[in-house]
């Protein structure tokens, strides 16, 4: 009897015993599990701390460039008022400039020239410039009236008439200067070239152009190639090695690079006399 009731007994400590151990291991197991929970909402945060500390290091620098932005922006403001205000005097001079060529053509219109000898070798007398634009010119002379193309005019005329000219600021002569606050008369005589093309002759007159003008030219380029240079002569003429530099020309004008727009004389562009 005393020896069923100890294993009985011994039994039921076993039972009790394993219970224990299994209820201990399960509070270790879900204790492991809270940890490792817990390491990573701890890995989370410091996650989102180090984010939040880089977003707050970005809108610093953020807030830095946006600061400095606006600074320039207030600097960047007064330089296009600055250009602005540069731009209008520049369009004023221009103005100012294109309106002396205006009045000069104005008063030489209609001026009484005892003789006016044409590029061509043709001499006028008692002449008197009645109409002109960039291609043709009507001219009033003791033997009636004449057409010529204007290239044919005296040098010293093309230079107070300015054809093609384009002061800087104002843009190209085909645009009209009521888009600058301008006249659009400051390109043209008060005549313009349709008044002057009504008629057979201007049609002759046309023709003859190319052929005078090419024969100028030719003229030029063999005196070039012929004539023997000396300082003296190239201020007077003009040097004719210079017309390989030239860009661009105007009346009387050849734009060469470094000296400006110089006078072009009988053998070619005149240096020292250019202006920028």
């Amino acid at each position: 009897m005393n020896a069923n009731v100890t294993v009985y007994a011994f039994c039921l400590v076993l039972v009790i015993a394993g219970s224990s151990f299994w209820s201990y291991t399960m509070k270790i197991d879900e204790a492991e599990k809270e940890r490792g929970l817990a390491t990573q909402q701890l890995a989370a945060a410091e996650a989102g701390v180090k984010q939040a500390q880089a977003w707050l290091a970005a809108r610093k620098e953020a807030l830095a460039l946006i600061t400095a932005a606006g600074i320039i922006e207030q600097k960047n403001g007064s330089l296009r008022s600055e250009v602005e205000v540069q731009k209008g005097r520049r369009l004023e001079i221009a103005k100012a400039f294109i309106s002396a060529i205006e009045r000069g053509r104005s008063e030489f219109m209609g001026k009484p020239m005892a003789e006016l000898s044409l590029a061509n070798g043709v001499s006028l007398r008692q002449a008197r410039l009645q109409e002109a634009d960039p291609d043709l010119a009507v001219l009033i002379h003791s033997g009636g009236i004449s057409k010529v193309s204007t290239a044919l005019l005296p040098e010293i005329i093309l230079d107070r008439f300015r054809f093609g000219y384009i002061p800087g600021g104002i843009g190209s002569p085909e645009t009209s200067l009521s888009q600058d606050a301008s006249s659009s008369s400051a390109y043209s005589l008060s005549t313009p070239s349709s008044k002057l093309a009504t008629s057979a002759s201007d049609s002759l007159a046309r023709l003859g152009m190319d052929s005078n003008v090419a024969s100028i030219e030719k003229k030029k380029k063999a005196r070039a190639t012929t004539a023997v240079r000396d300082p003296a002569r190239v201020k007077i003429e003009g040097d004719p090695a210079l017309w390989k530099s030239v860009e661009r020309t105007s009346i009387g004008r050849a734009y060469v690079p470094g000296q400006g727009w110089l006078k072009v004389g009988a053998d070619g562009p005149i240096p020292g006399t250019g202006r920028r």
